[in-house]
């Protein structure tokens, strides 16, 4: 069934529901949606899966040493100037900020960290009761304050973020937003994807070359950007601003770089 559609029938159960249980009941036995069902779980594997369609291959080695994160703009090669001083480790998931000035959100071994062009690492504070996080998947679009998603071992949890700490976070169980791939990344920035499902990067490694490629709509045949010889990466996100470029998480050798957010 078609996202809008999906909606459409939840919410009409939802109507029904106001006015009597029963018949909410009835409805959800007819027409065999129970995934719509207020209080659903969410599986964070399929979500994910969406938003990082290499997800198996990157998270292949999590023994892989502490990578550099890069900005680099598409009409050039990266190098070593591209290094934005910033290391992570491997298995690191990162998400473009709403602005250039903001940076880059980055969910480091459970800790959420937003990396600033300044070269700020402000880590954001969090509140008793959150689950270990596992994975970045994006933040609603044009929703304030930030609602970020991420993945725990069991579900998907919504985040509230002020501009230092994790105000508050619960379950996302509002499945309309999960209803298919196409209808999530209409509504959630990934930094994968520009203008909701499109553009979208995929990291591609094949016999020692790791390309970065985008497709001109999620799913559909990619075009390639970039190729790197012997370099591993590990995630990809747009950058933000006039010039087009973007974030990559990599382990191009830079030696005299600085190590600054080094993660303990």
């Amino acid at each position: 069934m078609g996202g809008a559609l999906y909606t459409l029938v939840c919410y009409t159960c939802r109507v029904i529901a106001a006015v009597s249980r029963a018949s909410f009941v009835v409805c959800f036995a007819i027409i065999g949606l129970q995934a719509c069902k207020p209080g659903t779980p969410i599986d964070p594997d399929r979500v994910a899966g969406w938003v990082r369609d290499d997800r198996r291959l990157i998270k292949s080695d999590l023994r892989a040493p502490d990578l550099g994160l890069f900005l680099f703009p598409i009409s050039g090669a990266m190098d070593c100037k591209h290094h934005t001083g910033f290391v992570l480790p491997s298995d690191a998931t990162i998400v473009s900020a709403p602005l250039p000035e903001q940076g880059v959100f980055v969910l480091d071994r459970g800790t959420l960290t937003r990396l600033v062009p300044d070269g700020e690492r402000i880590l954001y504070s969090a509140p008793g009761g959150l689950p270990a996080l596992r994975e970045l998947l994006g933040y609603e679009s044009n929703v304030s304050p930030i609602q970020m998603l991420v993945t725990t071992d069991s579900e998907v949890w919504r985040l509230t973020l002020d501009d230092r700490s994790i105000v508050k976070g619960s379950p996302a169980r509002d499945t309309s937003l999960f209803s298919s791939s196409i209808d999530f990344l209409q509504r959630v920035d990934t930094g994968r994807c520009r203008r909701g499902e499109q553009s979208c990067l995929v990291v591609n490694h094949d016999q020692g070359i790791t390309a970065i490629d985008v497709a001109p709509r999620h799913g559909q045949p990619t075009m390639n950007i970039v190729e790197f010889q012997a370099t591993k990466v590990t995630d990809v996100a747009w950058g933000r601003g006039d010039v087009e470029a973007l974030y990559v998480l990599a382990d191009l050798s830079c030696t005299g770089e600085s190590d600054r957010g080094r993660s303990s």
